[in-house]
Parts: C-alpha cells; structure tokens; sequence
C-alpha cells in the first residue's frame, strides 16, 4: 500500500505545470516531506515537529 501511495504522490505531484503540496504541521521525524523533497516536488509545511514527547507535547524544529 505505501508503495501504491509513492507512486501516486511522485506521478500526480508532477502531473501539473506548478503543482505542489502543502502542508499546516510536518512531522519532521515521519520522514515523509524528505521523501517529496528527494523527488523534487515542491512542498512547503507551516510549522514542522522534531518529536511527540510521552505527554503529548511536542519539540518544534
């Protein structure tokens, strides 16, 4: 399924002149926006986690 779904990203990220993604929150730690930077498809978070502590609170990058 994650296969699947980086297909999907990769082909419909590039699919429209000045297409991109956006994001409101990145979990940095997730992995997931360095895929989409590796694969040069812009993409842009308003604020990114470095990590989600055992009491809910979070560690801002």
């Amino acid at each position: 399924m994650m296969e699947e779904l980086k297909q999907r990203i990769l082909k419909e990220g590039r699919a429209k002149a000045g297409g991109g993604m956006g994001f409101l929150v990145e979990k940095g730690f997730a992995g997931g926006g360095q895929f989409l930077r590796d694969h040069n498809i812009p993409y842009h978070a308003l604020a990114t986690i470095t990590r989600i502590n055992e009491d809910n609170s979070i560690e801002p990058a």
